[in-house]
């Protein structure tokens, strides 16, 4: 199975790139993905 996305646009990346830059204050050390920003 193969899942596929394509992206022509960047403002599709706006959102998460708010949230993350939102968001950094908060978090110390280092955070890898968007999973924690978004709590899942």
């Amino acid at each position: 199975m193969t899942i596929r996305h394509d992206s022509i646009d960047r403002s599709s990346f706006a959102p998460g790139v708010l949230l993350a830059v939102r968001d950094i204050a908060k978090r110390p050390g280092l955070t890898i993905g968007i999973e924690p920003l978004l709590e899942l």
